[in-house]
C-alpha cells in the first residue's frame, strides 16, 4: 500500500499545474481520493504522511516550512526522458525507425502542448457548468412522446445498484483522475461508455483550480462496469485513473 501511495503521490505531482507543486493538504486530499480513502481518516493520513518522508528520504521530493511539496528537478528529468526513450521506441516500431531528430521534435510538441493545457488550468473550473433545465425540458418532453420510456426508466431504476460483472458490489458512483486540463461535460461524457448522470468536479475549494479529478454518477451498476473498462485509455493525451467510489452518505 506504501508503494501505491507513493506512486499516486508522483503521479498527482506530475499532473499538477506546474509539473512539480503541489500544498501538502491539496495533495493528500487529491491522493486519498484517488485510492478511494477517507480524506480525513487519522490512519490514511499517517500512511500519506510516511509516503511523503519516504519519498523525501529517496530525494524525490521536498517538503518546505510553507507545506509545499514539489518534485525534485532531477526525478521530473528522469520521467520527461523516460517517456522521451518510450516515445522514440514506439515511433521507431511504427515508423520503421525514422531519424532521433524527428521524433525528438514530436515529443517537444507534445509536452508544449501539456504545459499549455497546465497553464489554462485555473478557468478550467469555470467551464464545468450543467444545464439542468435543458436537460430536465429534454427529459419531461421524452416522456409525453413515448410514454413506453417511463416503464424501462423504471426498469433501470429497479436495477441500478445491482451486482453485476464486473461490478459485484453493484456500485454506481466513480472517481476519475488525471482528467486533461481542458476537459468538459461534453467530451467526457461522450468519452464514456454507458450514460453518465452526473458529475461533480473536484476544485480547491480556496483558489477554485480544477484538480483535473472527478466523481460520476453513472445510470445503473452495468454502466459503472462498462465505464470502468476505459481504465488507463487516453483522453487528450493523459491515461484516465478510475475507481469504484464509495456510496455518498
Amino acid at each position: 500500500m506504501g508503494e501505491q501511495i507513493a506512486e499516486t503521490i508522483l503521479s498527482a505531482l506530475r499532473g499538477s499545474e506546474d509539473g512539480r507543486t503541489m500544498k501538502v493538504k491539496a495533495l493528500r486530499k487529491l491522493v486519498l481520493l484517488q485510492l478511494s480513502e477517507d480524506a480525513e481518516d487519522k490512519s490514511a493520513k499517517k500512511r500519506f504522511k510516511k509516503a511523503v518522508q519516504s519519498l523525501e528520504a529517496t530525494n524525490k521530493l521536498t517538503l518546505n516550512d510553507e507545506g509545499l511539496i514539489k518534485l525534485k528537478k532531477s526525478e521530473t528529468s528522469k520521467y520527461l526522458e523516460k517517456k522521451k526513450s518510450k516515445k522514440r521506441k514506439l515511433e521507431g516500431k511504427s515508423k520503421g525507425g525514422n531519424d532521433d531528430d524527428e521524433v525528438d521534435k514530436n515529443v517537444s510538441s507534445k509536452q508544449k502542448k501539456s504545459e499549455e493545457e497546465s497553464e489554462e488550468s485555473a478557468g478550467a473550473a469555470a467551464g464545468f457548468t450543467i444545464d439542468t433545465e435543458k436537460r430536465q425540458e429534454e427529459a419531461n418532453d421524452g416522456a409525453t412522446e413515448d410514454h413506453a420510456d417511463d416503464s424501462n426508466d423504471t426498469a433501470d431504476d429497479v436495477n441500478k445498484n445491482v451486482p453485476c460483472k464486473g461490478n459485484p458490489t453493484g456500485v454506481t458512483r466513480l472517481f476519475i483522475g488525471n482528467l486533461p486540463f481542458k476537459v468538459d461535460e461534453a467530451s467526457l461524457r461522450d468519452f464514456l461508455p454507458g450514460e453518465c448522470t452526473h458529475i461533480k468536479w473536484i476544485t480547491d475549494k480556496e483558489t477554485g483550480r480544477f484538480y483535473g479529478s472527478a466523481f460520476i454518477e453513472m445510470r445503473n451498476s452495468k454502466d459503472a462496469a462498462d465505464a470502468m473498462g476505459i481504465n488507463g485509455a487516453e483522453l487528450m493525451g493523459r491515461k484516465l485513473k478510475l475507481n469504484y467510489a464509495p456510496a455518498r452518505e
